[in-house]
C-alpha cells in the first residue's frame, strides 16, 4: 500500500514551482467571516495525489 511520502512533492520540485504560482491577496470579507486559506503546496499535493492515483 502506497504511503503519504510517495505523493508528496520534494523540496526541490516545490523550490521550482513555487515563483510560477500567483501570489495571494487576501481581502476582507464584507461579513469579516471567511475560511482560511489552504496553503497552496498542500493543494497541489492533494492534485498530484488524484492525477497518480486516479481516485
Amino acid at each position: 500500500m502506497a504511503t503519504i511520502q510517495e505523493f508528496t512533492i520534494s523540496d526541490t520540485l516545490w523550490a521550482r514551482l513555487s515563483p510560477l504560482l500567483p501570489v495571494h491577496m487576501p481581502t476582507p470579507h464584507p461579513l469579516g467571516r471567511h475560511r482560511q486559506r489552504i496553503p497552496d503546496r498542500q493543494v497541489l499535493n492533494g492534485s498530484f495525489f488524484v492525477l497518480r492515483t486516479g481516485c
